[in-house]
């Protein structure tokens, strides 16, 4: 957070929604197309292949167009492949 966006984000406050729940219960109640920002942290670090396989199913089903998806892991260069499907890893660009 940087002092100069402050405003921004109060003038935006009531856009934002909190949800204590598992993420890919969540999404998987979401229509198709509708989410356009994933935030995940470290939480794949945790996660076996198959929780992983069934995250990035419900993220990629439920991304809109340009949607994007950041995450840290300790993991390097990343956690992903080899271990979440390629077909649903080629459907995204990484930069």
């Amino acid at each position: 957070l940087e002092q100069r966006n402050y405003k921004t984000i109060r003038d935006n406050i009531d856009r934002v929604a909190i949800h204590h729940a598992n993420l890919i219960k969540f999404l998987a109640a979401k229509d198709a197309g509708t989410v356009d920002r994933f935030v995940l942290l470290d939480a794949q670090d945790w996660m076996t292949d198959d929780l992983l396989n069934a995250l990035w199913t419900e993220i990629t089903r439920t991304a809109s167009v340009g949607a994007r998806v950041i995450f840290r892991t300790a993991a390097e260069p990343s956690l992903l492949p080899g271990r979440v499907s390629g077909s649903l890893l080629d459907q995204w660009a990484y930069e």
